[in-house]
Formats: C-alpha cells, sequence, structure tokens
C-alpha cells in the first residue's frame, strides 16, 4: 500500500454550531492520507494512484460549498465523495482542524479526524 497525502489545505467556509459562527464564517485546515493499492508504488502510471489534486478539489468544494456544525461530518463528507469519485482510493483519512475556535482558551486548533474505508 502506499499513502498519498495532501497537508495544510487551507479554506474558508461557514460552519459552526452556533448561527453566529456559520454567519461569519472561518478558517479550516485539511489535511488527507489516501490509501492506495500496492501497484500505485511498482509502476509509474497516475492511474494507479490518487491524483492528490482532484482530493485538493473535492475537500474545497465541501468546506466552501455545504454548511454543517460539526467538522467531524466535513471531514466524514470529504472522506465519502473522495471514496465515490476517486475509484483507486481504498481508504481516506480526512482531518479537519479549526484554528480559531470560539473558545476563551489558547491553543492552536480543535478538530476532528475521521477514517472512511471501502
Amino acid at each position: 500500500m502506499a499513502i498519498v497525502f495532501v497537508k495544510g489545505l487551507r479554506a474558508f467556509g461557514r460552519h459552526g454550531v452556533t448561527e453566529q459562527e456559520r454567519v461569519a464564517g472561518c478558517d479550516l485546515v485539511v489535511d488527507l492520507e489516501l490509501l492506495t493499492p500496492d501497484e500505485s508504488a511498482s509502476t509509474d502510471e497516475i492511474e494507479h494512484t490518487a491524483d492528490y489534486g482532484v482530493a485538493a478539489r473535492i475537500a474545497l468544494e465541501v468546506i466552501e460549498g455545504t454548511s454543517a456544525a460539526t467538522v467531524e461530518w466535513l471531514a466524514g463528507e470529504i472522506g465519502r465523495r473522495v471514496l465515490s469519485q476517486m475509484p483507486q482510493v481504498q481508504q481516506a483519512t480526512v482531518s479537519v482542524a479549526k484554528p480559531t475556535p470560539p473558545l476563551p482558551y489558547d491553543l492552536d486548533c480543535v478538530g476532528a479526524t475521521v477514517r472512511t474505508a471501502r
């Protein structure tokens, strides 16, 4: 198996539990790990691996084109769409982080990671 990854994809979306969060919107950071078949590491053919450009586009479509209460749902939806649109991906691990959550704490970010498999 090989893992194709996208790290630190930044996007703006209207997500959050409160209406105020959804109206104001927020920056999110997405990481993806896509598990591909063994042949992706033994051939030099793009059809045997995952196109990280396509995966990034899918993630942006979800972040910028939907509105969700939870980052868990966002991560799961990205994973589901990756699997439905990229047949060579066997498993998608998606992390969505919110660097500036509406919390009164000094922290780097909050987020969730969801693993979706065929």
